[in-house]
Formats: C-alpha cells, sequence, structure tokens
C-alpha cells in the first residue's frame, strides 16, 4: 500500500493483517473532495490502523494529526509508517475514549461489526472534539446509519462500501440550527 498523493505520494506503507485498508481509488477521491478543508488543519485518525488516511491528509496540506490505535501490533506498524512525516503527529496507543482536543476533520473508519461508530460520533458530541465547520470522515459498509446532531454533507458509494462527510449542525444565537 503506498500514499496517493501529495508531499509522500508513493511512500510505501505498512499494514498489520488485522487491518482493512482503505483501498487507494477510495482515498483518492476521498482526499480530492478533502483538499479544500486540509490546508492548515488539524485531523485525527480515531482508528488509525495503518495510519494511511492521516497520512493522505499530512501529505496534502493538514498541520497535525492525533492518531489512536489500540491494537499493539497495528500501533507497531503505525509508529514505522509516521517515520518519514514531517508534521506534528501524536500516536495513542488506547482506547478511543479518551482522546480530548478540537480537530478540523476527524476520520472514523472503525473495525466493522462492532458498533463502534455511534459510539465514537456520541463521543465527538459530548466532547465538543469537532471544531465549528470541521469535517467528520466515515467510512462504513452500506448500512444503515445514525447520524444525529450532524448534517450530511456528501456521500460516496463504492461497491459494497460508503463514505459519508459529516458536519457539525451549528447553532446559531437565537437557539435556530443553521446548515452553513
Amino acid at each position: 500500500m503506498r500514499v496517493i498523493s501529495g508531499k509522500y505520494k508513493n511512500r510505501v506503507l505498512l499494514f498489520d493483517k488485522n487491518c482493512r485498508p482503505t483501498m487507494a481509488r477510495i482515498r483518492e477521491s476521498l482526499f480530492a473532495i478533502l483538499k479544500p478543508h486540509l490546508k492548515n488543519a488539524d485531523v485525527l485518525d480515531l482508528f488509525a490502523g495503518s495510519g494511511a488516511l492521516g497520512i493522505e491528509a499530512l501529505s496534502n496540506g493538514a498541520r497535525s494529526c492525533v492518531f489512536v490505535e489500540k491494537n499493539k501490533d497495528v500501533f507497531v506498524k503505525l509508529q514505522k509508517n509516521l517515520s518519514f512525516v514531517e508534521e506534528e503527529t501524536k500516536i495513542i496507543n488506547n482506547e478511543f475514549c479518551h482522546i480530548s482536543g478540537k480537530y478540523d476533520i476527524i476520520i472514523l473508519d472503525p473495525p466493522y461489526q462492532q458498533d463502534l461508530l455511534q459510539q465514537a460520533l456520541s463521543l465527538i458530541k459530548e466532547k465538543d472534539l469537532l471544531r465549528n465547520k470541521g469535517l467528520i470522515v466515515v467510512e462504513l459498509e452500506k448500512e444503515q446509519f445514525e447520524y444525529q446532531g450532524f448534517l450530511l454533507y456528501r456521500q460516496k458509494e463504492y461497491g459494497r462500501k460508503k463514505i459519508l462527510i459529516l458536519k457539525k449542525m451549528e447553532v446559531e444565537e437565537d437557539g435556530k440550527r443553521s446548515n452553513h
């Protein structure tokens, strides 16, 4: 697997047999959509795996990325994959619920069939992790998915996979919801 665009294009990335890397064509399409939002962005890759999505973000202009991966074997490969990255990074080998901070882009690509997406979205809302005008990228299989409290910005389907890009539902001073 390789970085597909930006300053780290063609760098080889290691991945563990327990990972399910996002296909190159999906990453290419996704980062074409995200490119205008990446300049100087602070990114959170919440279920990092190999780190491919967070590294693509850094390769395309993000300022920093926090990588969270709880599997120790996968974490070791993630550390190796970050060896060439010049931007600010932090890697956390722990459960995703221990995260804090504010982010412009949050990437959610958890293991399928573990019901982690709903938990992660609840955590993002509860801890107010997403900055105003920030985006959440969700990779999932084509099942139905509740994203209450967030607005659907973009959606793309690739075979059995689906990418959703969500925005924070902003509340204006008068208490009404805004869709900007």
